[in-house]
């Protein structure tokens, strides 16, 4: 085994959390941080020019979901296993985890032993997940996993769908998204009517409250 301490790269929207837990990660002789985030798509372009062995994500990062820049991670650079850290703890978040490609699942409020533990166990490649969400997972992923996909409004969406609702939910206005994802206004204002009606909503606040159970953004 390498005496090579594992290159982490983290990513948290709230830096005084993100700053903490960098803290408890580089107190450990056999981990370094190798980089750090506070939005998705920041987390992704740095992971994939870092190219670290572990990318701890918030699930509620801004811009780009955790699940979002997981998936896409994933894609680049599918030697880097993703552990997610947050304080959603329900099956269907989990589930979501585990398809974009998660390794590891820790809930915000566990101790600095088991966030340790999730890490070392996602670097050998072996899942970890908190133990208030193991029992949940063994029954709920399965019978998620043998549903259609339709059921859940998070994969009735492509992903281009998915971040086009998250920027919308975080308050972004149709040019700016527009300007962000390189396309025109009115392709925005399109997928926006298309997200409407497959998730049959009809005014912004129903887009947010979707948003938030999809967990792209936080309450």
């Amino acid at each position: 085994m390498s005496d090579e301490p594992i290159p982490i790269f983290h990513a948290h929207e709230y830096a005084i959390l993100a700053d903490g837990v960098r803290h408890i990660l580089e107190s450990q002789a056999d981990m370094q941080v190798v980089g750090q985030a506070e939005d998705g798509v920041q987390a992704v372009s740095e992971c994939l020019r870092l190219k670290p062995r572990i990318a701890l994500l918030s699930v509620t990062l801004p811009n780009l979901s955790g699940i979002e820049a997981a998936r896409q991670i994933k894609q680049g650079l599918p030697e880097c296993n993703v552990v997610f850290l947050s304080k959603q703890n329900s099956p269907d978040m989990v589930a979501r985890a585990l398809r974009a490609g998660a390794t590891g699942y820790v809930i915000m409020d566990a101790s600095a032993s088991e966030l340790l533990q999730a890490v070392r166990s996602a670097a050998k490649g072996v899942p970890f997940f908190s133990p208030a969400i193991a029992s949940l997972i063994v029954s709920d992923y399965v019978r998620l996993l043998q549903t259609d996909d339709d059921s859940d409004p998070y994969q009735m969406l492509s992903e281009g769908e998915r971040h086009v609702l998250q920027m919308v939910a975080e308050g972004y206005t149709g040019p700016q998204i527009a300007s962000r994802l390189y396309i025109t206004a009115k392709a925005v204002e399109k997928t926006r009517q298309r997200i409407m009606k497959k998730l049959d909503v009809r005014d912004m606040a129903g887009l947010v409250r979707a948003a938030i159970r999809m967990g792209l953004v936080a309450e």
